[in-house]
């Protein structure tokens, strides 16, 4: 007997993205290969698809401009020659799809800064693809809360019609800055970021909606510090030496006496004999910082840092899952500082400042 040929007919095909199409063949005497045939107007194409296990065979679409229509079959041999096609009447009649005109694709976007200072202007860098061609890029956003009727818009620039900029005049100090993205492609096909996914009938299914202004990314100018607590505030890596700072963002003095603080990059578990500790009769005045330079050093690979407090008690911790990445075109920046003395955000840093203000 042939083999036997499990598909679907091809759809939602658009010119944007290189389509993944899976059949799945079987034959008790073994499948001997599988081929894609496509022709469009301008090209024909005879593809072997690749074996992934359990029968399914798989085959990416080159992009195929939009408007165009292709016509397709598939044939699985087995190891006596015998084939099978789909659809049943190829290869002399042959399935078809149309190509629509995709969703511009946005590859990047990329903020100056997500936590900006008091009158930071802020700097948007996105990096859009169309295979018919970009024609406009906007940022739309809101000020505190506002409602997305009230939206501004910014028309971004560009140069090769890739890359656009555009700037967010700086705001005030704890101003929310709520914003989206919009792309047009040549032919009038508007697209999101964040996505905006929606059902067959055009409504709204996913997170974010631009009509919405309570479901767009926001970002916060120079948002309030972590006020009336112990913080860790910087931490070095690769110093001379290694260090960790604490800052008491309280209104009083906190004795540190007999804390304890460990790695968890260098410490292999919480039954630590070489933790450092901190010396008796030490304090922190209010607003004031305490450097602590462990013998052991400071991993580089984020691990945890957490400190316990002469009872015993985990009162501080950064979690190495929660270090920021180095900045773009940096290597060397070892420092982990909070943006601003006890902040909510953190950064990298090449320049430390130790034992004195973040800000």
């Amino acid at each position: 007997e042939s083999p036997n040929l499990v598909a679907e007919l091809i759809s939602g095909v658009n010119d944007n993205e290189r389509f993944e199409y899976t059949i799945i063949a079987s034959d008790a005497g073994g499948i001997r290969d599988v081929k894609f045939f496509m022709a469009t107007p301008n090209d024909v194409y005879f593809l072997e698809m690749a074996p992934v296990g359990g029968g399914e065979y798989i085959v990416k679409l080159p992009l195929i401009e939009s408007g165009l229509t292709a016509e397709y079959y598939v044939v699985a041999s087995d190891e006596t020659g015998k084939k099978t096609f789909f659809p049943e009447t190829a290869p002399d009649t042959k399935a078809s799809f149309t190509v629509a005109d995709g969703l511009s694709i946005f590859n990047s976007v990329e903020l100056s800064n997500e936590n900006p200072s008091n009158a930071e202007d802020i700097v948007f860098t996105v990096n859009v693809f169309d295979a018919s061609g970009v024609s406009e890029v906007s940022l739309y956003y809101v000020i505190n809360n506002d409602i997305a009727d009230n939206k501004i818009k910014l028309s971004l620039t560009s140069s090769d019609k890739i890359t656009w900029t555009g700037t967010i005049p700086g705001q005030a100090d704890e101003t929310k800055i709520s914003y989206y993205l919009r792309a047009v492609d040549n032919k009038g096909v508007k697209s999101y970021y964040p996505f905006e996914e929606l059902d067959a009938e055009g409504n709204v299914v996913g997170d974010f909606d631009h009509d919405d202004a309570a479901s767009w990314p926001n970002i916060s100018v120079a948002p309030l510090p972590l006020l009336n607590a112990l913080v860790i505030n910087e931490i070095q890596t690769n110093g001379s030496p290694d260090f960790i700072e604490l800052f008491n963002g309280t209104n009083a003095s906190i004795d540190i006496s007999g804390y304890r603080i460990y790695d968890a990059g260098i410490n292999a578990s919480q039954d630590f004999t070489d933790a450092y500790i901190v010396p008796a009769g030490t304090s922190i005045a209010a607003g004031g910082f305490y450097v602590i330079e462990p013998e052991f050093g400071i991993s580089k690979t984020s691990d945890d840092i957490f400190i316990e407090n002469a009872s015993g008690q985990k009162v501080l911790e950064m979690l190495g899952a929660n270090w920021p990445a180095m900045p773009i075109g940096i290597t060397n920046a070892y420092v982990v500082a909070r943006k601003k003395d006890a902040a909510d955000l953190w950064e990298r840093r090449t320049v430390e400042t130790k034992g004195t203000s973040n800000n």
